[in-house]
């Protein structure tokens, strides 16, 4: 298992995972960093916020820089 860091932006803010999770793989934490998003875009749609991009940053427990991927969803609430 492996230590590692989901952080969100959304446009200018920063979301900084100060816990972590523990994962089998990168894959297991790319699919729940996924879902994580989807809920957090779903919240701020349902208070009325536009969210325009959320790009998911996956660190390492190290801290060392964003591991080899970074997953984005988009949305719009027009």
């Amino acid at each position: 298992m492996r230590r590692l860091f989901l952080h969100f932006r959304n446009d200018d803010e920063l979301i900084r995972d100060e816990e972590g999770y523990l994962f089998a793989d990168l894959a297991d934490a790319k699919a729940e960093s996924l879902a994580t998003g989807r809920e957090v875009v779903a919240r701020c749609v349902s208070k009325g916020r536009k969210v325009a991009a959320l790009q998911i940053e996956i660190q390492d427990q190290d801290g060392l820089p964003p591991v080899e991927w970074r997953g984005e969803i988009r949305a719009s609430c027009d």
